[in-house]
Order: structure tokens, then C-alpha cells, then sequence
């Protein structure tokens, strides 16, 4: 998707001002990144505007698993009543409904976290909490995706060495930013969240630093107070709501860098090539490969060591040893 104009986009009043030389003079527009104290004090607000609808967004998953534990238990005393299962649980016939009950609750937490997601990336929209989910349901797969594409990259990264891997997983900071934002889906959005990156690089990673530095801050200074054994219930109370926050503000903190760089670099953002697109799949093959082989290390280690008749050090290291001579 091309780069949108000006006043396609949502305009933010830490990221654009305007200001005139003189009373005669053209309205001279003036775009910069804003710094750590713009960012937070525009995320702050953003959050507090839109606390009811983030709030919303919150409740709607555990509603859902209320009305989903009702119709289990109503359809379970119907089939009692039916006869359909006798007072013995036949544990092989209540295998599908439990898949099917597992993967339904599996779909209600990730639906809620994509639709939290495409929240705090739509904060300008006045859209309602029930339009939030409507949008999000059909972004679900292709994030997921996306998440998968960033975690086996930056994994095959780490094969090269270490760095490598790290560098791939700052610049994928943006990768789901793009996908809801810019509608670019795979490998596009990872490439398109690494150019983004590539612009401002150390800005954008020290406005991070900075970020999780005030919450480690923060936490040592709950440390502290809870070592001095002061307001020790008011205190709990305020690190659980800060805990369940600190997502959220997470969050809008990276999208409202994602926007202002959107505004920095609007138009003027090449598109990603060939070579870095190649580059990126085999990263992912190469990660995909290395989950598969650790996954299959480790389905072996269990078996060797639930095949001992009892769990002792030397079987641990027998086990170990076996998988290693494989």
C-alpha cells in the first residue's frame, strides 16, 4: 500500500506545529520526531481519552468466557439428562468437545489481544468497543503471521551469532504497526518496519531505553516500599492495575512513535527490494528449521526420561547423552 498523503493521516500535535514568521507570511509546517517526554505525554493522554474503550476491549473476552462456561454447562446437563453420558466419564468420547472447548477459549484470548492491538493503533478513530472486534477478527490470522514470521527471523538471526539476531528483532519492532496501519501483510511488513527503523534507528531505541528504564524505576521504587513494609494492601492493588496497564501503555507508546514516523518519512520511504525480501525468507526457513529440531529434541528427551522406571540424575544425563550421539 503507497505511503498516504498528508491528510490521510491522523494528525498528531507533538508530531506536526506550525508556526508563522509574520502576520503576512505563509503558515510554515514544520515535521520533527518528538522526543521521550512528547511521546509519553501524548500516550498518557491518549490512554486516559480513550480509558472507557481500551476498558471495554478488556471486559469483552471475559464475558465471553462466562456465556461459553454457561453453554458448556447447560449442554452438559442436557446430555446427563439424555443419557448421552453415563456417571462414569467415558474420558475417549469427551476428547473432541474438549479440543473444540479448548480451541474456542484459545480463539477468544487471541482474538482479544488482536483486537487490543488494533485499539491502540486506531486511538484517532471514533470507532465503538463492538467495531474493534468486528475489525480485528479478520487481521487475526495474518498477525499471527506476521508474529510467527518475526519470532523465526530473529531466531535464524541468532544462528549467524547473536547480533544478528538481535538487530533483526529491533527492526520488526514495527512489523505489526504496519500489518494494522499500512495493510501490509508477511515479509512486507517485517521489510516495511525495518526501513521505518532504519531512518531513526538510535532515536527510536533510546525513547525505548528510556521507556523501559521509568518502569524499572518504577518497580524498584514498589520494591522498596513494600520491603519497608508501607501501605502493603493500597500497594498491591496499584502494582496489579500497573501490571495489567503496562501493556497497554506499551503499546500506544510504540504506535505513537510508528505514527510520527509515518509522518517523518511520509512519501518519501523506498520500497523494500527483492534481495531483502529473499533474505528474510530464508531467515524464517532457517528459525522454522531450528524450532523444528529443538521441538524434536526435547519430544525425545521426555520420552527417554518418562521411560524410566524412576527419575534419578543419571538417567537425566543418559537421556542428555542419547540425544546428543543421535
Amino acid at each position: 500500500m503507497p505511503d498516504q498523503k498528508p491528510h490521510d493521516l491522523p494528525v498528531s500535535p507533538s508530531i506536526v506545529f506550525s508556526h508563522s514568521v509574520d502576520e503576512t507570511s505563509p503558515e510554515i509546517v514544520e515535521q520533527r520526531y518528538p522526543n521521550f517526554l512528547e511521546l509519553m505525554s501524548e500516550t498518557v493522554y491518549l490512554f486516559i481519552d480513550n480509558f472507557f474503550r481500551l476498558l471495554g476491549v478488556i471486559i469483552v473476552p471475559f464475558i465471553g468466557l462466562i456465556v461459553l462456561g454457561i453453554v458448556i454447562f447447560i449442554l452438559f446437563e442436557m446430555a446427563l439428562s439424555l443419557s448421552f453420558i453415563g456417571p462414569t466419564p467415558n474420558y475417549p468420547a469427551l476428547f473432541i468437545p474438549g479440543i473444540v472447548i479448548i480451541g474456542l477459549v484459545m480463539l477468544i484470548f487471541l482474538w482479544s489481544q488482536i483486537a487490543m492491538l488494533y485499539a491502540v493503533n486506531h486511538l484517532d478513530e471514533k470507532i465503538t468497543v463492538f467495531q474493534i472486534y468486528m475489525r480485528s477478527f479478520g487481521k487475526i490470522w495474518s498477525l499471527v503471521f506476521v508474529i510467527l514470521l518475526a519470532t523465526f527471523t530473529t531466531i535464524g538471526g541468532s544462528v549467524l551469532l547473536i547480533i544478528p539476531g538481535v538487530v533483526i528483532s529491533l527492526y520488526s519492532l514495527f512489523a505489526i504497526n504496519v500489518q494494522l496501519i499500512e495493510e501490509q501483510n508477511g515479509i512486507m511488513a517485517l521489510n516495511r518496519s525495518r526501513l521505518y527503523m532504519s531512518k531513526n534507528f538510535w532515536g527510536v531505541i533510546s525513547r525505548v531505553l528510556l521507556f523501559l528504564g521509568c518502569n524499572v524505576v518504577l518497580m524498584m521504587v514498589f520494591a522498596i516500599i513494600n520491603a519497608l513494609h508501607f501501605f502493603q494492601l493500597p500497594l498491591q492493588i496499584i502494582i496489579f492495575v500497573y501490571e495489567i496497564i503496562l501493556p497497554i501503555i506499551w503499546a500506544i507508546f510504540i504506535s505513537r512513535n510508528f505514527h510520527a514516523l509515518r509522518w517523518l518519512h511520509m512519501g518519501r520511504l523506498p520500497e523494500p527490494s527483492i534481495t531483502s525480501q529473499i533474505l528474510y525468507w530464508l531467515l524464517a526457513l532457517i528459525g522454522l528449521i531450528c524450532v523444528i529440531v529443538i521441538g524434536s529434541n526435547t519430544l525425545t528427551f521426555v520420552k527417554l526420561i518418562t521411560s524410566q522406571s524412576t527419575f534419578s540424575l543419571s538417567s537425566y544425563f543418559q537421556a542428555i547423552s542419547r540425544i546428543l550421539n543421535k
